[in-house]
């Protein structure tokens, strides 16, 4: 649908009210989902205004009812694509609802959300959503609780901090992995994890932990400080070597998230290693790249861009008015069992 008012003028409610045939104040109430219009003559509205390629005046609006339509979230680290889909279903979410979301990448070794955190809060930005909690950022988060900023957590949880959280049960994804490793029939068994100050790295490795113990099998390395480390294909990378290194035996080694798997596979391959055949490798959140060519990474899938689309709608809600108690949505998981923990050989 073309405007006659011409193709340079800008798109405004009243352009939108004119060539719809109707008042200023239906525009408003249509695109605003309010009662009192017909569904026949909201349709007809919203036909024009998606034809016209009408878009809000989102500064207009913010200053009209006091608060901010853009929200901020925090990721650990942009380089893993786990935070990328993440944050397509916080963005494609957050556009449904007229939001716009300005993005801060923290890095996975940083120490505090502080400095993150203020610059959120120096643009006025209506609410936050935090991927990259650690237990540290507790008093951080209630200080924002005691200034009414809405917030979610998202993955990681926050020990003492009772808010929204959407994620996995972490811990049954680790059994579940630890079961499979165990039915593989592989005795000597490593795990190298994420940061031990992430809840969701911790829990990960208890669980494997777990499903590796239900067969009266011990992690070789569970006593060593290289069980936890940074989340990324670099630390898996050298934390595999020095394994690799100090025990020739061993038959498997998980990884804490798929980008640390990656790194532990580079180890095996730079010292003459198959995979499976000598040593298995697994890992966690079934990236994209996980199932690609010989990859064929054992994994459990996370659905990422669910979190982030929900999450994203619970702030959405907060922002909205609703008081009601802190939730936590548990989303499901599934392990993707594929050809780099095939059963040993005898």
């Amino acid at each position: 649908m073309t405007s006659e008012l011409g193709s340079t003028s800008r798109v405004t409610m009243a352009t939108v009210a004119e060539v719809a045939g109707v008042s200023v104040a239906s525009v408003s109430n249509a695109l605003n989902e309010r009662v009192g219009l017909s569904p026949e003559v909201r349709s007809r509205i919203l036909a024009v205004a998606d034809g016209l390629g009408y878009r809000r005046n989102t500064l207009a609006q913010e200053l009209r009812i006091g608060r901010s339509r853009t929200v901020g979230l925090s990721v650990v680290d942009l380089a893993n694509p786990f935070y990328a889909d993440l944050s397509q279903g916080v963005v494609k979410t957050a556009g449904e609802h007229d939001y716009d979301v300005f993005l801060s990448s923290v890095g996975p070794e940083s120490e505090s959300l502080k400095e993150v955190v203020d610059g959120f809060l120096d643009r006025r930005l209506g609410g936050l959503l935090f991927t990259s909690l650690t237990n540290a950022d507790a008093e951080l988060l209630r200080r924002l609780q005691k200034h009414a900023i809405p917030f979610v957590k998202l993955v990681r949880d926050v020990q003492g901090v009772v808010a929204d959280w959407v994620g996995i049960d972490d811990y049954s994804g680790g059994v579940a992995l630890g079961d499979h490793i165990a039915a593989t029939g592989r005795k000597t068994v490593a795990c190298l994890g994420g940061p031990s100050d992430s809840n969701a790295s911790a829990a990960r490795v208890n669980g494997i932990r777990m499903g590796l113990a239900r067969k009266g099998i011990n992690l070789i390395n569970e006593a060593q400080p290289n069980l936890h480390g940074t989340p990324t294909r670099m630390s898996g990378y050298n934390r595999a070597l020095s394994l690799l290194q100090e025990n020739k035996r061993i038959e498997c080694i998980i990884g804490g998230n798929d980008v640390i798997a990656i790194g532990i596979l580079d180890a095996c391959r730079d010292n003459g290693f198959s995979v499976p055949e000598d040593i298995a490798v697994a890992g966690f959140d079934n990236m994209t790249f996980s199932s690609a060519g010989p990859l064929e990474l054992t994994t459990v899938d996370v659905p990422r861009e669910q979190i982030g689309a929900i999450g994203m709608k619970f702030l959405i809600e907060r922002m909205d008015g609703f008081t009601g108690p802190p939730r936590r949505k548990f989303l499901p998981f599934d392990l993707a069992i594929r050809s780099s923990t095939s059963p040993k050989s005898d």
